[in-house]
């Protein structure tokens, strides 16, 4: 019995020193001992594909940083101050950084793939790849979650390095703070660089500076403020194997501003790609039937037009053959997607694809939280960027974009610009009829106008508000800015502000999507009122617009008042083309 006992006690002891020698080994060794990304389970099927789906990606960090960020308040209370937190963090990151802050940077998120993503095989000598993610102010913890998901779901042996562009952000966790994260846990396991700008670039030339910087054969971009998929970056590398002047772009799925759950964006069997309208928005619309039929199976990439921008894999060399970004032109943000769509439809023989199985939730913010930056003229940078890819590109066809943005002067930009060193390009004719042929059904050439500006009775002016569907037209004091309040009728009747329509339900002036139509019930008398085909005058009353009876009363009388355009953006009184 005594033997037993000592037998029994010498055995525990020796199942607490494993035990003790476990968790020593877990909680102390650093990055540099752990192996950040355990080797992929590759079955190779034959001698050229291959498969690189893995799951195995928890214990890729120190388990000290796994669950939590820094201190993390996830399982405390939350009090007044930290809702008050919330609240701000909104209005400063344009999401809910309290949130973030709560959450794992490591976190587990749904497989929003379809299940044949999980069975694809691929080249087994695909090219390495830099991500570069440029930042600006954004949420330290936001931005590390991002890093943390590019490394954790991307093969060691495909993904090279991180390059991090700070566009000259003055938050101070994001200097010392960031710089001594990345030394610690990062650079162990990946190569990361950071590039701090001392003056702000703007997304455009940061991005640039980050394709220049890197030096693997792909360049992916994305936003700092996203988490990737499982096995996001395979596919995405796929067809630029096949075709070096192939751009893919991936499926993105939504994180919420508030409570960042991960969502789909896109229903299961829908297939979309990117088109825009002649405001030079981007806008979306489903593949086509002849591009559903010659599909191969539902997660075969396909041709899109363009993309949203903010997220695409492309060939480093390829990419500086088109001269990167147009930055000498085009500056700070907005446009830079159509800029490149064009380079790469019309003057290289390339081709953008949309990649189902790769997919990367984005954060689409509440807000936009901070300035473009300084900006050289009184129209905004998006707007002149819009503008010169216009003049550039679109040829004959930029005529529809002054009729659907009538203040962007015509007169000023009339001269088609230079191309620089792309020679030999397709027309913007061949681009519409061959690559973006089906935006006509959903956003059709838009017609002349016959009068467009404020539209004001007794210093108050038409506001538009919020653009959405249903939403009533209000008065207000006349701001001369335009915008909210900026209206266009054509000579076919359409009353629009903006890509919305206006018209009459339930007895109030409201707006409406304008369905694919240049067509509206609206006409502009020489005595000044606004008709409806119905036969009513649109009247102010109580500082409400109704429908009335049409009478010669003053509050049925409305100025389109386009002089303070020209005056305020160009500082000058110019005669108004009609276009």
């Amino acid at each position: 019995m005594y033997i037993l006992i000592r037998y029994r006690i010498l055995k525990l002891i020796i199942l607490i020193l494993l035990g003790l020698f476990t968790i020593k080994y877990f909680l102390f060794n650093g990055l540099k001992k752990v192996k950040y990304d355990k080797p992929v389970q590759m079955k190779r099927v034959e001698s050229q594909f291959m498969s690189y789906e893995t799951r195995d990606f928890v214990s890729q960090f120190n388990l000290s940083i796994f669950k939590y960020f820094y201190e993390s308040q996830t399982f405390k209370k939350v009090t007044d101050h930290d809702a008050f937190y919330a609240e701000y963090s909104k209005d400063v990151y344009g999401y809910n950084l309290d949130m973030s802050d709560r959450i794992s940077l490591n976190r587990f998120i749904p497989d929003l793939r379809d299940d044949l993503c999980g069975i694809e095989q691929y080249y087994s000598d695909l090219p390495t790849t830099s991500v570069v993610i440029v930042f600006h102010n954004e949420g330290l913890s936001t931005l590390l979650r991002t890093v943390h998901s590019v490394i954790r779901m991307s093969p060691r042996n495909l993904l090279k390095e991180i390059v991090m562009v700070d566009d000259n952000s003055d938050r101070e966790n994001l200097k010392f703070e960031l710089d001594k994260y990345i030394e610690t846990h990062l650079r162990p396991v990946l190569n990361v660089i950071i590039f701090r700008s001392n003056e702000r670039i703007g997304l455009i030339e940061a991005r640039n500076t980050g394709a220049k910087l890197s030096s693997s054969e792909v360049v992916v971009f994305l936003d700092a403020h996203c988490e990737c998929n499982y096995n996001w970056l395979v596919p995405l590398l796929q067809p630029i194997a096949e075709n070096n002047n192939v751009m893919t772009v991936p499926y993105i799925d939504g994180i919420n501003y508030e409570n960042f759950d991960i969502t789909r964006v896109y229903s299961p069997g829908s297939y979309f790609k990117g088109i825009f309208e002649w405001g030079m928005l981007y806008k979306e619309t489903s593949i086509n039937f002849e591009q559903i039929n010659n599909r191969k199976s539902p997660i075969e990439p396909y041709d899109s037009p363009t993309h949203a921008g903010g997220l695409f894999a492309i060939n480093r060399k390829f990419f500086a053959s088109l001269g990167y970004y147009d930055s000498n032109n085009i500056k700070i943000w907005g446009g830079e997607n159509f800029e490149l769509s064009f380079k790469l439809w019309m003057c290289s023989n390339g081709s953008i694809k949309w990649v189902p199985c790769s997919r990367v939730a984005h954060i689409y913010r509440m807000k936009m939280p901070y300035s473009l930056g300084k900006q050289s003229s009184k129209i905004s940078q998006i707007e002149l960027n819009y503008q010169y890819i216009a003049d550039t590109w679109m040829e004959e066809y930029a005529v529809y974009y002054y009729r659907r943005t009538p203040y962007m002067d015509s007169s000023e930009t009339s001269k088609i610009r230079d191309r620089g060193n792309l020679k030999n390009c397709k027309t913007f004719h061949w681009f519409i009829n061959n690559v973006a042929h089906d935006m006509l059904p959903k956003y059709p050439f838009p017609v002349r106008n016959v009068v467009w500006g404020e539209i004001s009775n007794n210093k108050k002016c038409w506001d538009v508000g919020d653009y959405n569907k249903g939403s009533k037209i209000n008065i207000y004091g006349c701001h001369h800015f335009g915008n909210n309040q900026l209206f266009r009728l054509n000579e076919n009747g359409q009353l629009a502000s903006g890509e919305r329509c206006i018209n009459i339900i339930n007895n109030f002036v409201v707006v409406i999507w304008c369905e694919g139509s240049t067509l509206g019930p609206w006409n502009y008398t020489t005595g000044k009122q606004i008709t409806h085909k119905d036969g009513k005058c649109i009247q102010i009353v109580n500082n409400k617009l109704i429908p009335a009876n049409c009478t010669s009363e003053n509050d049925q009388i409305w100025e389109f008042t386009d002089k303070y355009i020209i005056e305020y953006y160009y500082g000058s009184n110019k005669t108004i083309p009609l276009i």
